[in-house]
């Protein structure tokens, strides 16, 4: 069950992770006029929408783990759209986008059943932030 919140966390937050988030916050688009439209397409995606619904597991289980991963990825937006646009700042965002690509592909590629270790993703971000940093 926790695998399965964490898996469900990383897609529901990619927008978090990836820096949708933190050029939406910069550019004065997180409105809320606008909070359907980000809750929808931002946090929980079609993509994500059908992770949830096919996890494995009884009835309370499921609803266990897609309400943790819904509260995790929402703390995760949060902290991106407060702390973004000061990392954005800080950090080369072509590098970031291109590090942001790379973990969403493997968490992708986690979700469709290959073996990949769950922190190879959070390891490639953090890399690559600091690649970016100095490149900065």
């Amino acid at each position: 069950m926790i695998q399965d919140i964490i898996n469900l966390s990383m897609v529901l937050s990619m927008a978090g992770i990836n820096g949708h988030i933190a050029l939406m916050s910069s550019r004065g688009l997180l409105t809320k006029k606008n909070i359907v439209l980000i809750a929808t397409t931002f946090i929980a995606g079609p993509a994500a929408m059908i992770s949830a619904a096919l996890t494995k597991g009884p009835e309370k289980e499921r609803i266990l783990v897609a309400l943790s991963a819904g509260v995790i990825a929402t703390i995760i937006v949060i902290i991106a759209a407060l702390l973004g646009p000061k990392l954005f700042d800080a950090l080369n965002p072509n590098i970031l986008k291109l590090v942001a690509g790379i973990a969403i592909m493997l968490v992708a590629l986690s979700i469709l059943g290959l073996k990949i270790p769950s922190m190879i993703p959070t390891g490639v971000v953090i890399i690559g932030m600091i690649i970016a940093l100095i490149a900065k």
